[in-house]
């Protein structure tokens, strides 16, 4: 069994008797940590137990605390006459997880996915499920293309006047003389 645990905005995969490296989390060595708001899995079901983060924690101690290794950085502009150098080092804790806790409720859920996971395995060997889809008519592509007329169908207002959609196609063909004739 592995866990998913956010710290530091980051996630990490830990599994019991694991080492790893966090950022600084400033707290006593050797104090026990219990880590909440994590992700739990074991094989193919994975539970999520954000949810349930009071019902599960990862278990975990403080080995060290220290900084790691030094990084060099370099700002500069060209032509501006700026040109910076500094370095960094980032703190960090390292932590060993000791146990990754479950309460019944929650294994008791896992147990239940697990179940029902391999009911619907059996269920889909045995038979084979036909679905049945709605009739759905042949319309063809639903967009207007260039070669087609328009699909907007009602009247049409122009110049504070309604016309029909006939009218307006053939005001299309014709110059626009035409039209302030119509208008009267």
């Amino acid at each position: 069994m592995y866990a998913v645990f956010k710290s530091g905005g980051k996630q990490y995969p830990v599994s019991k008797g694991e080492k790893l490296k966090l950022e600084k989390l400033g707290t006593k060595l050797e104090k026990k940590l219990f880590l909440k708001k994590f992700f739990l899995s074991e094989k193919e079901v994975k539970l999520i137990l954000e949810l349930l983060s009071s019902k599960a924690t990862v278990e975990a101690k403080v080995l060290e605390e220290g900084k790691g290794k030094k990084i060099e950085v370099v700002k500069f502009k060209r032509r501006k006459n700026y040109k910076r150098n500094f370095g960094h080092r980032q703190t960090y804790s390292l932590i060993e997880i000791t146990a990754i806790n479950v309460k019944k409720k929650a294994a008791q859920r896992k147990q239940k996915l697990l179940q029902r996971k391999q009911r619907s395995k059996q269920k889909n060997n045995i038979t084979t499920r036909l679905k049945i889809m709605a009739h759905k008519k042949a319309g063809g592509s639903s967009r207007n293309g260039r070669d087609s007329e328009s699909k907007r169908l009602g009247v049409k207002k122009f110049g504070g006047n309604m016309f029909k959609r006939e009218i307006l196609l053939f005001v299309k063909e014709e110059p626009s003389f035409i039209l302030e004739e119509m208008l009267g």
